[in-house]
């Protein structure tokens, strides 16, 4: 739902994923709006997963707001036709990139453009292929094959 300027909001229905401070380190709650917080989970990475499984279920968008809160909408508008929706699926889609292309190398915003994703949901998905051992960084920045 657009805001007066233009740019989309949160509405009724939407699962947001908050960065709290909590002493000398951060948590991320995960809500469906209106609703009370859902999840605490200490990190980004699993909290922008559980959204974005919510979100596949619920047929809704996903946001991240931070501590001062600005709102960043990390999902495209639900009216659009399916596309990627889950991590593991994000995961798969740039796993074939790699497996298609031997030698391939990557930096996370080259990826980020690939996969028409926000930086953070790009972030879980290489995290995830990192932890897999399926792709490594190299110093240069970019994301390879290990063996590469």
């Amino acid at each position: 739902m657009p805001s007066d300027n233009g740019r989309a909001r949160i509405a009724d229905g939407d699962i947001v994923v908050r960065e709290e401070s909590r002493g000398t380190s951060s948590v991320f709650i995960v809500r469906v709006v209106p609703g009370p917080d859902q999840y605490s989970l200490r990190s980004r990475e699993t909290a922008i997963s559980q959204a974005l499984a919510f979100a596949v279920r619920l047929r809704s968008r996903v946001w991240m707001v931070d501590p001062s809160d600005r709102q960043r909408l990390l999902t495209p508008d639900v009216s659009r036709p399916p596309g990627i929706h889950t991590i593991t699926e994000m995961a798969q889609r740039v796993r074939g990139q790699f497996l298609e292309m031997p030698g391939l190398q990557l930096t996370a915003r080259q990826i980020e453009r690939l996969c028409g994703v926000e930086a953070d949901v790009c972030r879980a998905v290489l995290n995830r292929l990192v932890e897999a051992k399926f792709l490594r960084l190299k110093r240069n920045s970019t994301y390879a094959r290990p063996s590469d």
